[in-house]
């Protein structure tokens, strides 16, 4: 399974990023911090009328300040199918009070399993965290929303399963 292709949104402003209702696809380049006086990717949904939809798509490429946008963006992520975004762990990821952890573990109780992004291949990080996840790299990571997306979710578990040569579950 390939995570869905990247497309540019219909209503996409250069260098803002874009919001589409109907097929609500969110692309971020610009939408960053959650820091007084600068707009969140929540603000940014708010501002365009499609706080309360269903996304299907937000990709967030925004590389070292990625996980600013995620922190403004808990709820649009919470309604969101599909999420990407780039793990660097330099600049805001690098900051001790930021981490690649919290971010998975908010991710899951927001319902989505997120794995890193490979060629064809993924690879889990909700609930099978190791320790050395954290360690300095560059990486894309995409998560699919278990409730709002259950097919997706089947697929790129499946996909998991194939990269690490377990083609069943035991139960």
């Amino acid at each position: 399974m390939v995570p869905p292709p990247r497309h540019e949104p219909e209503r996409a402003h250069p260098g803002e990023g874009g919001l589409v209702g109907g097929d609500a696809a969110v692309r971020i380049a610009g939408v960053r911090s959650p820091h007084p006086g600068q707009s969140t990717l929540d603000d940014f949904a708010e501002d365009r009328g499609v706080r309360d939809e269903i996304k299907d798509v937000v990709l967030i490429e925004m590389a070292g300040d990625s996980v600013l946008a995620l922190e403004g963006g808990w709820a649009t992520m919470a309604r969101t199918r599909y999420v990407e975004f780039a793990y660097d762990w330099k600049d805001a990821w690098g900051e001790p009070a930021r981490g690649l952890r919290p971010v998975v573990q908010k991710m899951h109780r927001l319902g989505h399993t997120c794995y890193w992004a490979g060629d064809g291949k993924l690879w889990r990080l909700t609930e099978c965290w190791q320790d050395f996840y954290s360690y300095k790299s560059y990486a894309f990571l995409a998560c699919a929303n278990r409730h709002l997306a259950p097919k997706l979710s089947e697929e790129m578990e499946r996909t998991f399963r194939e990269t690490i040569g377990v083609s069943t579950i035991r139960k």
